[in-house]
């Protein structure tokens, strides 16, 4: 899955599941104290094979609440946390908070592209995103579930290819020498609507790239 797939799929909502999967949420509408550790998640927990989420498997809490599912002897915590904040970024609309979550320089590069191309900003691009995935959940939402696997895939270069025609250059080969570590994911996001008891499968299984530069953890789109 390249970077133009997954912006062409923000921008016209296709990365949304077309008929959402919905589960009845056991969140709390007052959530309880949660206690996370240094790394900002909470231990392990285990569903009861009883309930609902039980086929969901283990997860932990972040400090905000949201339920994260991976394996951390393969994902790094970090990642599982810039990938929550990444998406609730677009869900408060909070386009200063986007910023930090992509590559250094990623915003100027996109920024003069779509100028170029299209006579409008990353900005504004950002807000036509936020639309289409508030549409799909049926009106403003909270993230609640985040899960991520690793690919498995043997290059991370053909997700770069739309980036290198965009910006000119071989962007892949200049984050690969930039960067010290590089992670391709398959990543699910499950949301609460406004006004909603039910949690919606937003999106299911899309591929996502981050980066990690002295000790952060950066994606692009």
């Amino acid at each position: 899955m390249t970077v133009k797939q997954i912006l062409a799929a923000a921008a016209a909502c296709i990365c949304c599941v077309s008929s959402a999967s919905c589960v009845r949420s056991d969140v709390p509408g007052s959530q309880p104290e949660i206690s996370v550790g240094d790394e900002g998640v909470g231990e392990v927990i285990t569903p009861d094979p009883e309930s609902l989420e039980a086929d969901l498997g283990d997860y932990r809490f972040s400090s905000t609440g949201v339920k994260l599912y991976y394996d951390s002897t393969q994902i790094p915590t970090g990642i599982m946390l810039a990938l929550e904040k990444y998406f609730t970024s677009y869900a408060q609309r909070d386009y200063e908070t986007y910023k930090t979550c992509v590559y250094p320089g990623y915003v100027d590069s996109m920024e003069a592209y779509l100028q170029s191309e299209y006579g409008y900003g990353q900005e504004e691009s950002f807000g036509i995103q936020c639309d289409n995935l508030n549409a799909n959940a049926g009106g403003d939402f909270t993230v609640t579930r985040v899960r991520a696997e690793q690919t498995g895939s043997e290059s991370m270069e053909p997700f770069f290819s739309y980036l290198n025609e965009c910006f000119g250059e071989d962007y892949y080969d200049q984050i690969s020498k930039d960067s010290d570590s590089m992670y391709d994911l398959y990543f699910s996001i499950m949301v609460k609507p406004e006004g909603s008891e039910e949690e919606t499968l937003l999106i299911s299984d899309f591929e996502i790239v981050f980066a990690e530069k002295d000790g952060v953890y950066y994606t692009f789109g």
